[in-house]
């Protein structure tokens, strides 16, 4: 398979990927009812996710004209941030975290469905310093992580501690 051909696949599966996601994303995202609020990534972080899959092109275009033993490398950082922007721009443009007065819902496409917690289940609550991530865990097992590079982490933490106080969770 010569070069033009491997970058022209590529391409192809890097803009069917972003076409699968945006189309995923406008048609299968339950909007908030009544009552319930959102957590979702900003703009800015799901154009990191466009930029990284379109520098990864660039670099794939470029590494046509790169001299044989530097191809390696071009090709490498190619893998980088494709691998990088694919993960990135699933999880940015899929994610979503609702919460209302009775349960936590988390739908991710890592998981393929929605998954809820009410809060009278929650028995373990931790914050992850290195994952930067609310750890909600119930008494069967199931965690719902929440990143906390979701947009609208004030207000959620309010919500926390104010619903732990409610369920007797948390001490005052």
């Amino acid at each position: 398979m010569d070069e033009n051909t491997l970058i022209d696949v590529g391409l192809r599966i890097v803009s069917a990927l972003i076409g699968v996601v945006v189309l995923g994303w406008l048609f299968a995202s339950a909007p908030a009812t009544v009552g319930q609020r959102e957590l979702r990534y900003s703009g800015r972080l799901k154009m990191s996710a466009v930029f990284c899959l379109a520098l990864a092109a660039v670099i794939a275009y470029g590494a046509t004209f790169a001299k044989d033993s530097d191809r390696i490398w071009a090709y490498s950082l190619f893998a980088f941030f494709s691998i990088g922007g694919i993960y990135l721009l699933l999880e940015t443009f899929s994610r979503q975290v609702r919460y209302d007065e009775n349960r936590l819902y988390d739908k991710s496409i890592w998981r393929g469905t929605e998954r809820s917690l009410a809060w009278a289940e929650l028995v373990e609550y931790d914050y992850s310093q290195m994952n930067q991530w609310h750890i909600f865990k119930t008494g069967d097992g199931m965690k719902i992580r929440v990143s906390a590079l979701l947009s609208g982490q004030e207000e959620f933490m309010d919500f926390i501690e104010r619903k732990f106080r409610d369920i007797g969770f948390m001490e005052d």
